[in-house]
């Protein structure tokens, strides 16, 4: 699947936020529906944005399918690499598309960003079971690292992608890097 990220930077967000809150008032209740829930998104996107002090490229993402233009999900830096370089991600496809790669494409696009700015160890985290989102990161060249207790959340795994520096990374062929 093509897929193109969309950065919710501050001006992005604001307009998307104020576009979801006036469809929310208007058109059909299905409409209204799918309006409410994507206000909620981005209200969360802009708690994890102030949260992490989010700076551009370290930021949220809409999953776009590039041919129709479909929204098909949310891709995030979770804020920005730490000392080692290390920088963590997180994605959620809607329910609709689910099943049709657009989450390994979201993830092979943010490991092409945070490559692009010379960050090469990607970490992401999901709860401690065989499951799609653990599949998504199998196919793009995760291992798992264990098992750690975050507060709030509970035992998750951990999931990592490390690669040396130098290392070119290929947004079509994520998983034979």
């Amino acid at each position: 699947m093509r897929l193109q990220l969309v950065p919710l930077d501050e001006d992005n967000l604001a307009r998307l936020e104020y576009n979801a809150l006036e469809n929310q008032r208007s058109g059909s209740a299905e409409s209204r529906e799918f309006h409410s829930m994507i206000a909620g998104l981005l209200e969360d996107i802009r708690r994890l944005h102030e949260g992490a002090v989010a700076v551009a490229p370290w930021i949220s993402y809409l999953g776009m399918e590039a041919q129709s233009g479909g929204l098909v999900g949310v891709g995030s830096f979770k804020g920005e690499p730490d000392n080692a370089a290390e920088v963590e991600i997180a994605y959620q496809t809607f329910e609709t598309f689910r099943g049709q790669g657009c989450a390994t494409a979201m993830v092979a696009e943010l490991l092409g960003i945070a490559a692009e700015e010379g960050i090469h160890n990607v970490i992401a985290h999901t709860p401690p079971m065989k499951s799609s989102a653990t599949h998504v990161l199998e196919c793009n060249g995760f291992q798992l690292a264990g098992e750690r207790e975050i507060p709030g959340e509970g035992v998750v795994w951990r999931w990592e992608r490390l690669r040396a520096k130098g290392f070119v990374f290929d947004r079509r062929n994520p998983v034979g890097q």
